[in-house]
């Protein structure tokens, strides 16, 4: 156990995704494939009870909509989960740096991760996180410090730490700040790539 070593993601690029205070922005994204596992349809009902309270705030997720998988899910399912087009769907982004320039909150309501490259960008550019206290998505955030944790597979959970983040302008800020000091200490790529280059330097040395 003692020359087990934890590296957290593939890392991220923290001159392309940069800090950047949000000015008016009332956007709530989930950046993720569009299939089942990755809680699209607990975000749908999650945003379609939200919009009655706020109805100024934009849900959106952001990810390829035809991705070949059994759990995907199709045109009609999207349909009618998504009753009065609450929440837009814009397929896969190529830029997701500038998208998330114009977003006040992360969402991943994830069933699982390996450990989730989307929360660390959103870590970076400084954006609070909502996610699920599963494997891979709660390793990605320090817990009301730069995001909330809802339990997997509930939607009422998942509204819950929306809301409150959406009343708290202060706490957005607040977690936004600590996300991308969390990002430039864990998620900084060159670290991650000297923290993978160490381990077959020492792997060769015992080689040797």
């Amino acid at each position: 156990s003692s020359e087990i070593k934890l590296i957290k993601g593939a890392g991220v690029d923290l001159s392309k995704f940069k800090f950047f205070k949000k000015k008016n922005a009332k956007t709530v994204l989930l950046p993720a494939r569009v299939i089942k596992e990755k809680g699209i349809e607990e975000f749908i009902n999650a945003a379609v009870s939200l919009n009655k309270k706020f109805p100024d705030w934009r849900f959106i997720v952001a990810g390829a909509l035809d991705y070949e998988k059994q759990s995907k899910l199709n045109a009609n399912t999207i349909k009618n989960l998504n009753k009065n087009n609450i929440v837009k769907f814009l397929g896969y982004v190529k830029s997701m740096d500038k998208l998330y320039k114009k977003t006040s909150i992360v969402c991943l309501p994830s069933y699982r991760e390996g450990f989730s490259r989307t929360l660390q960008e959103a870590a970076a550019s400084g954006i609070p996180i909502v996610t699920t206290n599963v494997v891979g998505c709660k390793d990605s955030i320090i817990p009301n410090f730069t995001g909330l944790l809802c339990r997997p597979k509930n939607s009422k959970s998942l509204e819950k730490k929306l809301e409150i983040l959406i009343l708290d302008r202060k706490k957005r800020i607040f977690f936004g700040l600590n996300g991308r000091k969390l990002a430039e200490k864990e998620f900084e790529l060159s670290k991650v790539l000297k923290n993978n280059l160490d381990i077959y330097d020492n792997l060769i040395k015992n080689i040797k």
